[in-house]
């Protein structure tokens, strides 16, 4: 979630305590930060787009990370509340931290809590990553906290059970959704195919649907008051993540957006390597439209396509679909994470290309990366 959201959460732990703590300035002021604290883990933006997908929501997301980063606060804190026992001011930024952790689960993007012994990425589809009604309730609640001194602890409680409430109910909507895709993969055919239905701007209103039939991710809108759907909005031939270990081997950013990817999808541009320029990629993005799908899947080369000089490989998790999102984020040819890989004759990555909101960034192959505009 954002860091408003985890902020404003820490904000209502620490006026739904205070009545357990020594009065003071710092039970705010420590909840708050507390429940911010694992997305400092945010630097490693500046290491590059591989570091970001391996190390953001990573250890200090994790339930041992978060109890070694709550016995660091506890002991800083010291000083301030010198008469509460450590252990309550450990367990109280413990559960800052699990309550950080907790926002994090219910969207899509994936949590590391089992690190160091798991790299899995765990995640709920119950809200999307910014969410205003659920966001607002909480900011709403946290004023009347301060306003409302004597009802503040109660209307704290109340808030804090709007944070797993909400998720829950989204969840249960969430399946009117996934019971109508099934009719309708049924009704075309497609009994075997998986809807994977997930979150969108404004959640549990609407929902993004990716279709695995096999062959392809197609990317459809579906809502509460149409939950079979519209058309197709992208078809993407699904990525053969053999061909991104393999290719990983060689640039290390491959494989991790083998691991980081959840619905990757691979295209090969119509132009040659040789005349593709940076700004023709948006107009490829990795997917197609409906009409184009298959057009470019036959071959013998890796993933289906014959010869490949360039393989662009994107996320269908990063489509958007919901109508409330501006438009640039609705393009399917804009996708906000990808990567483009320029083979050599014997198939070996000779250039690669990161974009990350239509910037680029080149990786070198022994996996030094260089800031540039493009091939």
């Amino acid at each position: 979630m954002d860091p408003v959201t985890h902020i404003a959460s820490g904000i209502l732990v620490g006026q739904a305590v205070r009545d357990r703590f020594p009065p003071g300035k710092w039970l705010i002021f420590f909840t708050a930060l507390c429940a911010w604290i694992p997305d400092i883990d945010n630097f490693v933006t500046y290491f590059g787009p591989e570091a970001y997908m391996r190390y953001h929501r990573g250890l200090t997301h994790s339930i041992l990370g978060g109890a070694v980063l709550a016995a660091l606060l506890a002991a800083a804190f010291r000083p301030l509340s010198r008469a509460a026992p450590f252990l309550k001011v450990f367990a109280l930024a413990f559960g800052c931290i699990l309550m950080h952790d907790f926002l994090d689960l219910i969207t899509t993007y994936g949590t590391q809590l089992l690190l160091p012994f798991s790299d899995a990425r765990l995640g709920l589809p119950a809200v999307f990553i910014v969410d205003p009604v659920y966001t607002g309730v909480m900011l709403v609640a946290v004023v009347l906290g301060f306003v409302l001194k004597t009802r503040g602890r109660t209307v704290a409680l109340v808030a804090l059970g709007w944070l797993v409430l909400y998720p829950a109910l989204s969840l249960g909507l969430r399946e009117i959704v996934v019971a109508a895709q099934k009719e309708r993969l049924t009704a075309e055919g497609l009994p075997q195919a998986v809807a994977h239905v997930t979150t969108d701007a404004l959640s549990p209103i609407y929902w993004k649907v990716v279709v695995d039939d096999g062959s392809n991710y197609r990317v459809r809108a579906a809502s509460l008051l149409d939950p079979h759907g519209g058309p197709d909005v992208a078809v993407g031939k699904k990525a053969n993540r053999e061909t991104l270990r393999r290719l990983g081997r060689e640039v290390s950013i491959l494989s991790t957006y083998e691991w980081f990817a959840e619905f990757p999808v691979v295209s090969v541009p119509s132009e040659s390597a040789a005349s593709m320029k940076t700004e023709k990629f948006r107009d490829s993005g990795g997917m197609v439209s409906r009409a184009e799908a298959g057009q470019n899947a036959s071959g013998s080369g890796p993933d289906g396509f014959s010869q490949p000089r360039v393989l662009i490989f994107s996320d269908m998790r990063f489509v958007g679909v919901s109508p409330v999102l501006p438009e640039s984020r609705r393009n399917p040819k804009q996708p906000m994470f990808a990567v483009r890989v320029e083979l050599d004759a014997s198939g070996r990555p000779e250039k690669v290309f990161f974009y990350r909101g239509g910037q680029a960034q080149g990786i070198a192959p022994a996996g030094r990366a260089s800031r540039t505009k493009g091939p």
